[in-house]
């Protein structure tokens, strides 16, 4: 029993840990997206 607490406890800090690495994506996506735009104006 005390093993499969280890297992849950384990895949909720890496739920975590993906839901982090989440909203950074998102962060660096919007980023880019504002990098892109700013190129694209730069070209015209």
């Amino acid at each position: 029993m005390i093993k499969m607490d280890e297992n849950i406890k384990e895949l909720k800090r890496m739920a975590e840990e993906v839901r982090k690495l989440r909203e950074e994506l998102e962060r660096l996506s919007k980023t880019l997206e504002k990098i892109e735009k700013a190129q694209k104006e730069e070209e015209e």
